[in-house]
């Protein structure tokens, strides 16, 4: 690129192609800056971009996810009369899209006169993203509809969409599209068949995708990994790190957050020490805070407090909402009322409108027969407009009946309590007596 660079200072530059190929190449590398820089030098040259400058400049606006700038590139494009040209309708999408703002992402495809495959997959990769699987899955059918081509975009996209949404008919059904058009064998495709089949509950299905590949990157074997932990079998996601140090693929710190995981979810702890030390001195791999967000849960599962707070208290870093969730988790398996209580303060201080942190420490009070605790919670959850108060307390019949006591005897000016006090009576009348 530097070379490319020394050749575009010398030749004449009245003309935009250079600029267009310039701009393009920055923006294609990641240099999203640059690319900005050069437009601007552009300008300043009057020379008069076209809808390839565009489009280039456009795709480092959303690789910068910069709204603002976005924008303003979308009032020259209007101004120039390039905005119902496809490729930069396409690259306004994909912008806005990545800026959270799928919205206006929409109304450009509506009102867009032509429209291609790179259109309706960035608007289906934009709904996988942020979770409307739905959407996304719609797009897909009408993408079929209009006789358009799906790609490996297209198909990685739409099983992110099932995956998202646990559904395994449309997942099969999008699985036989890949096998007719032989996208099966792509590997960023038959990645994305893993995690569709894991997620939908679909473990065995997974592992034979997974067997059938033609070839594994370091995601086919993290994915897998991840499928087996997030079903509780530990010890195959184990076997199947094994195999990958087996293989020419390289451990990376993914890899080992989801053999922390599994070895979290079965209680290997052993194992689960052992990797945690390996990662570091045979792999040169820095723990981050997922892994230490594994390891507490590990150790504090099996109730090793006081090793869990010893880790946190040694993190190289400020430990996140996430390690605590996990230590406080740990606490309302062990009773621990004393650390229950620390941690649930170092979540709400870091978000404190975190209703289950409220839900986990009351379970903590409640299960202590602390019920002034467990009142006080109550109140500062409805203080911070919260909703956390149905179905979350599993006490006997008897702690139902000295919370429904309890309640009625002090004078809570607050009216989620009072729905608390007649929810847990109809508990009682239905589930107990």
């Amino acid at each position: 690129m530097e070379g490319a660079r020394r050749v575009f200072e010398e030749i004449p530059k009245k003309d935009v192609i250079p600029w267009s190929f310039m701009i393009g190449r920055y923006a294609q590398i990641s240099e999203s800056r640059q690319a900005v820089e050069l437009f601007c030098q552009m300008r300043r040259a009057f020379v008069v971009p076209n809808q390839f400058t565009f489009a280039s400049l456009l795709q480092a606006c959303a690789t910068m996810e910069s709204l603002q700038l976005g924008e303003q590139v979308h009032c020259n494009v209007l101004k120039v009369g390039l905005d119902s040209d496809v490729f930069v309708s396409n690259a306004l999408m994909d912008v806005y899209a990545k800026s959270g703002r799928i919205d206006i992402s929409v109304k450009i495809f509506e009102e867009s006169r032509a429209t291609n495959d790179v259109t309706y997959n960035t608007l289906i990769v934009g709904f996988a993203q942020i979770g409307e699987g739905q959407k996304a899955l719609s797009l897909f059918s009408n993408m079929l509809d209009h006789r358009l081509t799906a790609t490996e975009v297209t198909y990685s996209s739409a099983l992110r969409a099932c995956a998202g949404l646990a559904s395994l008919e449309p997942g099969n059904q999008i699985h036989s599209l890949t096998i007719k058009t032989t996208y099966d064998k792509n590997t960023v495709v038959g990645n994305s068949l893993i995690d569709m089949y894991a997620k939908c509950g679909a473990i065995k299905e997974a592992r034979l995708m997974f067997d059938r590949m033609h070839a594994r990157d370091e995601v086919s074997w993290n994915t897998m990994i991840s499928a087996y932990s997030m079903h509780g079998l530990g010890g195959e996601a184990l076997n199947i790190f094994e195999m990958m140090n087996a293989s020419k693929s390289r451990p990376n710190k993914l890899t080992f957050v989801g053999v922390l995981s599994a070895c979290s979810n079965s209680g290997l702890m052993d194992q689960g020490q052992r990797y945690f030390h390996s990662m570091v001195h045979n792999y040169g791999i820095e723990p981050c805070v997922e892994h230490y967000t594994c390891m507490v849960w590990l150790l504090g599962r099996l109730g090793y407090l006081d090793k869990a707070m010893k880790l946190i208290q040694d993190m190289p870093f400020e430990p996140s909402v996430m390690v605590w969730r996990a230590l406080l988790g740990a606490c309302v398996i062990h009773h621990n009322v004393e650390l229950g209580r620390l941690s649930a303060e170092r979540v709400l201080e870091m978000e404190p409108h975190d209703e289950a942190a409220y839900v986990l420490l009351s379970n903590i009070y409640a299960n202590e027969r602390r019920w002034e605790n467990v009142a006080a919670c109550g109140v500062q959850n409805a203080g911070a407009g919260l909703n956390a108060r149905l179905g979350m307390f599993f006490w006997s019949k008897e702690s139902a009946f000295e919370w429904v006591q309890y309640c009625r005897l002090i004078a809570v000016p607050c009216s989620s309590i009072l729905i608390l006090v007649e929810f847990y009576m109809y508990i009682i009348l239905f589930l107990f007596i």
